[in-house]
């Protein structure tokens, strides 16, 4: 996930991102932020869940191997899907890529 291009794209999420962050660990800064996030995902799933844009990564079989996909719910009637992912980590990208910019548009709407 390129966090930098996220910041550009999506700057009120990306600084909704921050608080979420600094408010859980106030010692750590912005880079330090950012690298932990590059590094495991699993924060931004209660990230995103507060914000009610409910991101699942899930697998399903595909002939002799195993796929991944993403699946964003909202605390809603919407739905949005991307799958064919080759591992987990990709998925999880993508999906939480897709997320920022969802949140971005609630947030700047």
């Amino acid at each position: 996930m390129n966090l930098t291009h996220i910041q550009a794209t999506c700057p009120a999420a990306f600084a909704e991102m921050l608080t979420f962050y600094g408010e859980a660990a106030p010692q750590l800064r912005e880079w330090e932020i950012k690298k932990l996030i590059e590094s495991t995902c699993r924060g931004l799933y209660d990230f995103f869940d507060t914000h009610g844009v409910c991101v699942e990564v899930t697998h399903y079989p595909a002939d002799d191997r195993i796929l991944w996909e993403w699946v964003i719910g909202y605390f809603g009637p919407d739905v949005e899907a991307n799958d064919g992912y080759a591992t987990r980590l990709d998925a999880e990208h993508d999906g939480f890529a897709f997320a920022f910019k969802l949140l971005e548009k609630r947030l700047t709407a």
